[in-house]
């Protein structure tokens, strides 16, 4: 894998930032993963997440930006902050469409996840661009395997499967960027392992919580044990998605650990020839 200075993202690889825009309306009023309560709901809960914690990942990278001094991983950098400001503003409009279709109060949602970013934002700028680090590699674990398992979205309305699909493709195009820029200010790995085996439970649990609120407000039995049994099976079962990226997840605690490691740069070309052209290219981090 060829490589330059600080940014370990291949150097023949060429990424953008694309200014999507997706009509989400008549989808997200019903259960648009194929009629499947948890499945819409898991990925909807995926989605309140999204707003504060995109936007704390651009902080938490731009603060060491001053300090990195290698041209590459400021232009991948660059396209990065672009790539997660839309990705914030796409799942904005989609957590504001879900709410007034299905009743939620997304304030309420949101507010479980932004009082996280409240706690993490409260501990040194490393020990955040390490939340970052994980938080992305969990990311861009997941867009791996809704690229390489088309079954994760089989059956999903297709402007709900293209948004996830886009956002799966710019996870992996700027996977590495917090984790290279995190090693290039001195972070160490054993910060990054101590800050996983934390957010591996947190985070879970919380869109876990979302889940159970967002059944609630719809009048909807929260503990329904047919809707968990179903939600156990898509995430737990012999093909369930944590099965499927448990390979995937063990990487990070490799010595040799680098996000190019999970090389699915073919996947990600597939994805981008099916989702079709783009509009409103911006600039290539790599040329």
């Amino acid at each position: 894998m060829a490589e330059s200075g600080l940014s370990k993202t291949p150097a023949d690889m060429t990424f953008a930032a694309r200014n999507r825009t997706f009509d989400l309306h008549e989808s997200l009023g019903r259960d648009w993963h194929g009629d499947r309560a948890f499945q819409t709901a898991f990925f909807n809960a995926l989605s309140f997440s999204f707003p504060s914690g995109e936007k704390f990942f651009v902080d938490s990278v731009k603060h060491y930006l001053p300090r990195i001094d290698d041209a590459k991983l400021k232009r991948d950098a660059a396209v990065f902050v672009q790539q997660e400001y839309t990705h914030r503003r796409e799942h904005q409009r989609y957590n504001q469409a879900l709410a007034a279709a299905r009743g939620f109060d997304a304030e309420k949602l949101e507010a479980l996840f932004q009082n996280q970013i409240k706690r993490i934002n409260k501990e040194p700028p490393i020990v955040r661009l390490a939340a970052t680090v994980v938080l992305e590699h969990v990311t861009a674990m997941f867009a791996a395997g809704s690229m390489r398992y088309h079954r994760w979205m089989e059956g999903a309305d297709a402007a709900m499967a293209d948004l996830w699909q886009w956002h799966a493709v710019e996870e992996t195009e700027h996977k590495s960027v917090a984790f290279d820029v995190f090693l290039a200010v001195g972070g160490k790995r054993k910060l990054l392992r101590r800050v996983m085996r934390i957010v591996r439970v947190r985070f879970p649990y919380h869109v876990f919580i979302t889940i159970f609120r967002m059944r609630r407000m719809e009048g909807k039995p929260a503990l329904s044990l047919s809707f968990w049994r179903e939600g156990y099976r898509f995430l737990f079962g012999r093909s369930g998605i944590i099965r499927e990226v448990a390979a995937d997840f063990r990487l990070f605690y490799r010595d040799d650990f680098h996000p190019w490691l999970i090389n699915n740069r073919d996947q990600l070309q597939e994805t981008i020839m099916r989702l079709g052209p783009e509009p409103e290219l911006h600039a290539n981090s790599s040329s």
